[in-house]
């Protein structure tokens, strides 16, 4: 993926606004073209990707061979700085519940099938098949250059893209500083950009950041497309047109990137783009005609996607996303409840207060916007309050499960897509108010740029567990089980999990998918959830061993109603696979036993 990535980079025609910036833009054109191409031309997916690998390969040996350099800016340093958590990131294991119900399961369907997910191709074991494929792309691509499928090769994304925010931070600060620099203070800049972007972020948390999940992706997309449009603003200011061109360039296609994230990016696009036409209506310095004389770069590349893919998705996927519930039945009389949902995620959170700080200057800017921080502030300000608002309204309005609905299930990492472009704002300020500092104790300080380049990367090495959990050992042993299910179940088996907890199932669902193997037709289903009511499950167990549908069934001896309600008995920390009929089932798994069983009932054999 990287080298279509170069195929993008507008330092090639000496348009360079945000250099760091340029390697999100590539990533937004470059994944557009292969979803463009892809749902439009029955072409394998490896054909487009090879295509625009070749051209950026051409267009780096011409640019070269013309004696012209290509414009890294600070992301070369900020990358390097971020190799230790690569390769951290490169050697851990999955054990989040998003990544085995559809962020992995998407990525697979791509390497298996080199294709989309289309009515006439098999369907997609995924939970949401319909998601936008701008971050399953990159593991799509990893896999292909490796020769099989790379788990983390969507986590490994998620932190190139943070690395690559960074930059752009590290460019923000060197620009207000603005003065000739020796290279350790150029480390030192580099490695507080990274800092910002990861560990000194608020709405950094590594249990969703550094994943398959796309939400540090969306914060990067969101914060780049929003620092381009507030330069691009400041540049319409000073009068200076062909910069803001090749601005509205640079964010046209990073809006690809964002809208090419998640189903309800294309709200956050929007959010920005009212953030950035109340900036402009509130200041005198700044003209509507002359934003409009650029709307065509800035929103054909993202309406033009996100009407392709909605076109697509309406042919070949209509279930497999998230829908809006009829009027009636919309959850307005559990508004309060939902409401208590959010705020009891919000107010341990240090984000939240970060955000209100902005906000109040934001308004403050709104009202006179009279410094680039004020305008910042401003734009974060709408994107903020709106997005929170948008939030609300998907709990009431869209089809959660009801449980999720009430508590405002994950309503505190969905609020940090907007960290990011928070965070470019408190740099800029805080750079501003360093440069007003004049204590002799600043010199002093930043000599020692340096060591704060040296502390990054050993954080990491000391600390790995702070930003990689570990695999818990029940984890490993569940998809152990799995892995070796995958190989002797017979093919087209449908094995029952005798499970309330859904994340086991799933990762076993999600081993029975034999990713990057060949496909034998085998699945999972759940008999019974955690939704259930007392009686209800009762009732539903009751009738386990009977089921004359269940042929082969799985359950822990950890879950007692389950495991009582087959003959035998299980230890804690053993599970069971029963089988009906003379099954050909064996096992070497260590704590996993086999029953084959006679006809009629599901039973532990003695």
């Amino acid at each position: 993926m990287s080298a279509e990535l170069l195929l993008f980079w507008p330092g090639w025609a000496g348009l360079v606004a945000v250099a760091a910036a340029d390697a999100v833009v590539g990533w937004g054109a470059s994944a557009a073209a292969v979803g463009l191409l892809g749902t439009a031309v029955r072409v394998p997916l490896h054909v487009w990707g090879l295509g625009l690998a070749l051209a950026a390969i051409a267009v780096v040996v011409w640019r070269l061979g013309r004696r012209r350099t290509i414009a890294v800016g600070w992301l070369w340093r900020v990358l390097a700085l971020a190799l230790p958590l690569l390769l951290l990131v490169a050697g851990s294991d999955f054990t989040n519940w998003d990544d085995f119900t559809h962020w992995l399961p998407n990525a697979g369907y791509l390497y298996r099938y080199d294709a989309f997910p289309s009515a006439d191709l098999p369907p997609s074991p995924s939970v949401w098949p319909a998601y936008p494929y701008g971050l399953t792309l990159w593991s799509y691509f990893i896999s292909l250059v490796s020769g099989r499928f790379v788990e983390r090769g969507g986590a490994l994304a998620n932190v190139l893209l943070l690395a690559v925010f960074g930059g752009t931070l590290a460019q923000l600060v060197a620009e207000r500083v603005g003065m000739p620099m020796g290279r350790s203070r150029q480390w030192g800049i580099a490695a507080i950009g990274l800092l910002a972007a990861t560990a000194l972020n608020p709405g950094f948390a590594p249990s969703f950041a550094i994943t398959a999940w796309s939400d540090s992706a969306t914060s990067v997309a969101l914060g780049t497309s929003g620092v381009l449009g507030w330069r691009l603003l400041e540049r319409l200011r000073e009068e200076d047109v062909a910069e803001a061109r090749a601005l509205a360039w640079q964010f046209g296609l990073s809006a690809m990137a964002l809208v090419n994230l998640r189903q309800a990016n294309p709200v956050l696009l929007a959010l920005l783009l009212a953030g950035m036409g109340l900036v402009v209506l509130r200041d005198p310095a700044l003209r509507i005609g002359s934003i409009l004389r650029l709307a065509a770069p800035m929103l054909i590349p993202p309406i033009l996607l996100t009407l392709a893919w909605r076109h697509y998705v309406g042919a070949n996927l209509p279930a497999g996303e998230f829908h809006i519930l009829p009027l009636a039945e919309w959850r307005l009389a559990e508004l309060p409840r939902i409401l208590a949902g959010a705020f009891r995620q919000s107010y341990p959170k240090a984000f939240y207060y970060e955000m209100l700080l902005i906000t109040g200057l934001g308004i403050v800017g709104l009202w006179r916007p009279s410094t680039p921080l004020r305008r910042l502030s401003s734009i974060v300000a709408v994107i903020f309050v709106g997005y929170t608002g948008f939030l609300i309204f998907a709990y009431v309005a869209a089809a959660f499960p009801l449980d999720e609905a009430f508590r405002a299930a994950s309503f505190w990492r969905y609020s940090t897509h907007a960290a990011l472009l928070a965070m470019a704002a408190c740099v800029y300020g805080l750079t501003q108010l360093w440069m007003e500092w004049r204590s002799p104790l600043r010199q002093r300080i930043a000599a020692g740029g340096a060591a704060l380049a040296v502390l990054v990367p050993a954080l990491v090495l000391l600390f790995p567990g702070a930003l990689v959990r570990p695999v818990r050992p029940e984890e490993a042993f569940i998809r152990g089980i799995g892995r070796e299910l995958a190989e002797t179940l017979p093919a087209g088996t449908k094995l029952t999990v005798v499970l309330p907890d859904a994340l086991v199932f799933y990762m076993l669902n999600y081993e029975l998918m034999r990713l990057g193997r060949d496909d034998r037709r085998l699945g999972a289903s759940i008999y019974v959830v955690e939704s259930m009511g007392a009686e209800e499950r009762k009732q539903r167990l009751s009738q386990l061993a009977e089921d004359p549908s269940l042929h082969y069934a799985f359950t822990i001896g950890r879950y007692v109603e389950g495991a009582a309600a087959l003959p035998g008995a299980l230890a804690p920390n053993e599970a069971a696979l029963y089988v009906r009929g003379e099954g050909e089932v064996t096992s070497a798994c260590s704590g996993l036993r086999v029953v084959n069983s006679g006809a009629g009932r599901l039973r532990m054999a003695r």
